[in-house]
Order: C-alpha cells, then structure tokens, then sequence
C-alpha cells in the first residue's frame, strides 16, 4: 500500500533580520557572507558573552497607535516580537492576498524557567492590528516552544487543513534574544 504525502505548497516568504529588511536582502547578505554578529550583554554558562546579530531598531515600523491602551499589560519584548512578526507578515502577504481570513500558526519564544511567558496570549490578535492583515483570529494558534515550535506548527496546520477543508494556513515563528 502507497502512503500518499500531504501537499505543502510555500506560496511566500517574509522575514526581517540583522542583516536585511526583507527576504531578498536577508538571502542576498548570506550569500555574500556578511554577518552583523557581536558580542552581546548575555553570557552562556561558561560566564561568556553570546555572540548575536539584533534587528536594527530604525528597521521597525513604530506600534500602531491603536494599541496604546494594551501597552501595560504585556511586556517590551512582546511588542518588539510584534514589530518583528507584523514586518515579515506583511511581506508574505505582499504576493498572497486571500479573499478570507487567514489563521495564523505561530512559533513563539519558549518560556525559559523562572520567567513569565515573553509572549502574551493575545499575541496574534495584536500582529493583526500592527500588520493590518486579514487574520482569523479564532481558528489561529500559538506555541511557546522556541525553535522545534515551527514543526509543531505545520503538524498542526495540516491537521487544520484536513479537517476544514480549508485551503491556507500561515506557518511562522518570531523569537529574540532583545
């Protein structure tokens, strides 16, 4: 007996990282090998500082003013994680505009021991305000399992997909050492 394969079509990509704004130019500097690497202010367990490259502040868009109100209530990497996430979404739905909403899948920074979740559960429905993009909020889910989160969420979106018959579902992660 054949077992038939799920279909996975990557329609679009978005990102924003150190060393460029947008997909193009993040493959672009890779490719050319450059690096914004430095040593930061966090040490591993040697008492070493960790070498990273950050977002440059200048390449995110400000909050939307629209949640101004919920500033308080969630903490500063959560809002820089919005700015990051609302980037790279709009960029993938530059080339991809359904006629519907779209659920979200979403891999969020693990919780680590003896801290709070970085990420606030109301996570996407803020990325929806900053990004202004058509996501369906209910059927849309989030993880707090760091980098295996990703996997996760294409398991699940299959599994989405399989059961509504629907035709789309946005895979992403967003994470931060900021």
């Amino acid at each position: 007996m054949e077992i038939k394969a799920p279909a996975l079509a990557l329609i679009s990509t978005g990102m924003i990282t150190a060393i460029g704004a947008d997909t193009a130019m993040s493959a672009a500097s890779v490719n050319a090998g450059i690096s914004s690497q430095g040593e930061s202010h966090y040490f591993n367990k040697r008492n070493k500082p960790i070498r990273l490259a950050s977002i440059p502040e200048g390449a995110l868009d400000p909050l939307d003013n629209n949640l101004n109100a919920a500033v308080k209530k969630c903490s500063e990497n959560h809002w820089y994680l919005v700015r990051i996430a609302a980037r790279a979404l709009r960029e993938c739905l530059e080339c991809f505009t359904p006629n519907d909403p779209v659920p979200v899948f979403l891999a969020c920074p693990e919780v680590l021991p003896n801290t709070s979740n970085r990420v606030h559960p109301s996570f996407i429905k803020h990325l929806q305000i900053q990004s202004k993009a058509n996501i369906d909020l209910p059927n849309s889910k989030l993880t707090y399992t760091g980098r295996a989160g990703g996997l996760e969420m294409i398991e699940l979106a299959f599994k989405f997909l399989d059961a509504t018959g629907r035709d789309f579902v946005l895979v992403g992660g967003v994470d931060s050492y900021k």
